[in-house]
């Protein structure tokens, strides 16, 4: 079973979020987080949540909904690779991280969607 986890980007910075609270009328979630040493409670609207995947790149930094990973794709049925980027989503009940069965690896986070990708 993998940890599930989330991290939140507020105020131009990603943060990872201690807990997270439903608001009692039903308008949305509060996520808590550690800023500046002090610990705040932010108000849906107000950040953008990204979960966990259970996966690591080759680095084994935690790969999180948002991240861009760079990896190499081998070509179906032939000795070619060629290097893609693209971004992490949940979609179809799964994380998105391989497209196909042709022998995705060295996967590495590069960035995210909300503060870019090393090029």
């Amino acid at each position: 079973m993998r940890d599930i986890k989330f991290r939140a980007f507020f105020d131009g910075k990603m943060y990872p979020v201690n807990n997270l609270d439903y608001i009692q009328d039903g308008s949305g979630i509060i996520a808590h987080i550690h800023v500046k040493g002090i610990d705040q409670e932010i108000p849906s609207g107000q950040f953008e949540l990204m979960q966990y995947t259970g996966l690591t790149d080759r680095n084994g930094q935690e790969i999180y909904e948002g991240d861009i990973v760079r990896y190499r794709q081998h070509m179906f049925n032939t000795e070619r690779t060629r290097i893609k980027e693209k971004e992490i989503r949940f979609d179809c009940g799964s994380f998105n991280v391989y497209e196909t069965n042709a022998g995705q690896d060295e996967h590495v986070v590069i960035g995210n969607i909300f503060e870019g990708a090393e090029k």
